[in-house]
């Protein structure tokens, strides 16, 4: 089946804060230093949260994440912390800018356990099974998202998940995508029940957005 995104992962978090940017997404010929500043805004951290969200995951050393999606890779940093320099994250993206930028980033901060992964619109491409796949404000662009789920059941390990963080419907306009394009949590889990996944809500941790959790209903059946 084939899936398509309705812009590049690297466009898809870009929806984040700011109202003058925050009502359409970028065209293919935005500025990536703008959409650099946006996503590393030091504001940003006050609703996302990141290191609570990433604490929330109780990830171990060693352990293999996925973030697909990744844009600058403000989220892939933390990630990697959790893991350890004994743990591997992929930093998934389909913009060959952001990739470039990424590499460059995880050179200088001395961050090995991070390998960086072109993908393509209808499949992440990761090289091997991971322990967690996180997707960040990225869910809501996917076109056919039931089916976009059934791909990532075959590169989770046994006992993996999918996490989704992604703008409640009500959150603030000014901040995230806007409100045609926002999903219900409701909606994201009918969509992963559809697909094959047990999905548990995080109770409430982010002002703006909601976490989802999502387990195989059956890890024996995966492709």
């Amino acid at each position: 089946m084939r899936l398509r995104l309705l812009a590049p992962l690297l466009l898809l978090p870009s929806l984040l804060a700011g109202r003058a940017w925050a009502q359409t997404p970028h065209p293919p010929t935005y500025d990536f230093e703008s959409f650099r500043t946006r996503m590393e805004d030091p504001a940003r951290a006050q609703w996302q949260k990141p290191d609570e969200v990433v604490r929330r995951l109780r990830l171990r050393r060693g352990q293999r994440v996925a973030d697909i999606g990744a844009g600058t890779g403000y989220f892939t940093t933390w990630l990697a912390r959790a893991v350890g320099k004994t743990g591997t994250v992929y930093a998934v993206d389909t913009d060959a800018r952001a990739l470039q930028y990424m590499r460059r980033r995880f050179q200088r901060a001395r961050l090995p356990q991070i390998r960086v992964v072109r993908a393509i619109p209808n499949d992440p491409k990761l090289p091997s099974r991971v322990d967690l796949i996180f997707i960040c404000d990225t869910w809501h662009h996917i076109e056919n998202r039931p089916a976009y789920a059934e791909i990532l059941h075959r590169y989770l390990r046994n006992n993996g998940r999918v996490v989704i963080v992604d703008f409640k419907p009500d959150a603030d306009p000014t901040i995230g995508p806007p409100k045609e394009m926002r999903l219900s949590a409701e909606q994201i889990t009918d969509e992963l029940r559809q697909s094959g996944f047990r999905v548990t809500r995080e109770p409430d941790l982010l002002p703006q957005q909601y976490v989802l959790i999502a387990t195989p209903d059956d890890p024996e059946a995966r492709p």
